[in-house]
């Protein structure tokens, strides 16, 4: 299952990936709702933040979910400005990220980490702004709500 909760006025969003599995819709969901964050922030003149968390307890992505992220990445606008956290806490998905960004690095604009906790992505996503961001706590809790 696939939810996520968005702040218009800061351009932030906020996804978690909980319960075993998620559908491919759920993928396609969430991507949308990246395109949409990303045209917000140009229209703002911000850099969005964006944190996708997958729970512990849920499967790794089918080949076609996979797929379905990389296309996002070359569909995206190499001169968006996007601050994009992933949280997991298998080391494994988290290597897997990170050797992904290594061999195919997202635009100079655009900055993804790989994380183990919401709280990392946080510090991280406010480092990056250059602000404080307590909406992206609100966001999280309103997204594990749906």
């Amino acid at each position: 299952m696939y939810s996520f909760a968005y702040d218009q006025a800061t351009a932030t969003l906020v996804g978690i990936y909980s319960g075993e599995s998620s559908t491919d819709e759920d993928f396609l969901r969430d991507q949308a709702a990246g395109r949409r964050l990303l045209d917000e922030a140009a229209r703002l003149q911000k850099a969005a933040v964006w944190i996708v968390q997958m729970d512990a307890d849920h499967r790794r992505p089918t080949a076609a979910q996979r797929q379905i992220i990389v296309d996002g990445r070359k569909t995206t606008d190499p001169t968006a400005r996007l601050y994009l956290a992933i949280v997991n806490s298998s080391m494994l998905i988290r290597g897997a990220v990170n050797a992904v960004n290594w061999i195919s690095p997202l635009p100079p604009t655009q900055l993804c980490c790989c994380v183990p906790t919401f709280d990392h992505a946080l510090l991280w996503a406010e480092r990056q702004r250059g602000e404080l961001l307590p909406v992206l706590r609100k966001l999280f809790a309103e997204a594990r709500r749906r």
